[in-house]
């Protein structure tokens, strides 16, 4: 990966909620009507960085000292910063 990327991360409780209001929206709507589209309010994305230096000291172990991080670039189709939705898309609150 590259050291400058970010992610959007929840817990499996946000990702439960989720599910579990999408899926009651979707069985209170009449057969044929369009369904909504849910998304959690993400916040700020989090460095991947920071992401793998704060599971190699939950492990008890120092980053670059006792595990090395490697970077190997970007893959093909990988983004520096994901996009939650499209800048055409109106988001209803």
């Amino acid at each position: 990966t590259d050291r400058r990327m970010t992610r959007y991360f929840m817990t499996v409780a946000e990702a439960v909620d989720l599910v579990i209001m999408s899926a009651a929206d979707a069985a209170s709507r009449p057969a044929g009507q369009d369904y909504a589209v849910y998304m959690l309010d993400m916040g700020k994305p989090v460095p991947i960085l920071e992401v793998a230096e704060t599971m190699i000291r939950m492990a008890g172990k120092s980053p670059y000292t006792d595990i090395p991080i490697r970077f190997t670039g970007i893959r093909p189709g990988e983004k520096l910063h994901e996009t939650l939705h499209g800048e055409d898309e109106e988001l209803v609150e």
